[in-house]
């Protein structure tokens, strides 16, 4: 083993070999955790509302695209949402879903949204103004039981007071 590691280490063509299919290797190990990734549901959401009923805080996470949550927006007081996991996951991706999707430009939306973790890391991502899910990896959510979104910044409306979001779908392993 040694011998091996001396003349790869001093042989360029066997390093580059030897390179080449630990790579590979790497890109088959990626492509199972992939798809090993499962959808994971809060056991609860809370967060700030408005007066309708129908726009709760739990509809950003209800699985439905055509309902929405809805918030007050204040430049100096981003609305957040407390999201509680009923066991430690490993979060590697998001599906967000922009504004309200029955009124997309009648609601100011998220431009940016900050993700908090309970192992006391984060992740900020950056949204598009579009009405489509939008796909984005997580990268510090290893082993968290609870989680806070907070909208940083955002697309305005004209005129509009409050801010949409649709659906927060959240895939791990765990």
């Amino acid at each position: 083993m040694l011998v091996f590691g001396l003349l790869a280490g001093f042989y360029p063509p066997l390093r580059t070999l030897v390179s080449q299919q630990v790579g590979h290797v790497k890109q088959k190990v990626a492509g199972v955790a992939e798809n090993a990734l499962t959808p994971i549901r809060p056991v609860s959401v809370q967060g700030p509302r408005t007066t309708a009923a129908d726009h709760p805080p739990k509809a950003a996470f209800d699985t439905f695209k055509n309902t929405s949550w809805t918030a007050p927006w204040e430049e100096n007081k981003a609305p957040t949402l407390a999201v509680q996991l009923d066991h430690p996951v490993a979060l590697r991706k998001v599906i967000v879903t922009n504004g309200d999707a029955r009124n997309f430009a009648a609601y100011i939306r998220p431009a940016v949204l900050k993700f908090t973790y309970s192992n006391e890391k984060s992740d900020v991502v950056q949204l598009t103004d579009t009405a489509g899910p939008q796909q984005v990896a997580l990268r510090n959510a290893v082993g968290v039981s609870s989680l806070k979104v907070s909208v940083v910044n955002v697309y305005p409306a004209e005129g509009a007071k409050l801010l949409a979001l649709s659906e927060i779908e959240l895939f791990g392993i765990g």
